[in-house]
């Protein structure tokens, strides 16, 4: 919103003297976006509907009840990067997604919020760390399909 922007763009930060000059010769900056964020089309060419597609759905989890179903259409523009983009990463976060949505339920699946006391819905003893394993393992996955075939 042009609230948020306006009031980021007024934000002063100490970088402790860092700067891009701070970094070695080489060193590559990126970015990253939750993929909800930025792909959209939960309804198109079969990708069918996420946890983050059910969770916007309910009152109250998103400002103005927002969802991401084209949002920046990342969907329609990612062909906007062709062959530009020489790195890329296959998840943004994965010990903060595991955390948020298996040890704090901050994030869907919900699964406990100790935010309320409530960790009667799962065990984020063990479930936060089962989650990452299983992320760990799919960029395995999607590493080695990418070697193979690019």
């Amino acid at each position: 919103t042009t609230l948020y922007a306006n009031s980021y763009s007024q934000q002063h930060f100490d970088t402790g003297g860092l700067s891009r000059e701070s970094f070695p010769e080489g060193f590559l900056f990126g970015t990253a976006a939750l993929a909800y964020q930025v792909e959209g089309m939960a309804s198109k060419d079969g990708r069918g509907p996420s946890i983050w597609d059910a969770f916007v759905k309910t009152p109250g989890h998103i400002a103005n009840n927002d969802t991401g179903e084209v949002f920046i259409d990342q969907y329609h523009r990612y062909k906007t990067f062709g062959d530009t983009v020489k790195t890329w990463m296959t998840f943004n976060e994965p010990r903060v997604v595991s955390a948020l949505s298996f040890d704090n339920g901050i994030n869907p699946p919900n699964r406990c919020s100790k935010q309320f006391g409530n960790c009667t819905d799962g065990n984020s003893a063990t479930e936060t760390y089962i989650a990452a394993h299983h992320l760990i393992l799919s960029h395995a996955e999607a590493v080695k399909t990418y070697r193979e075939k690019y």
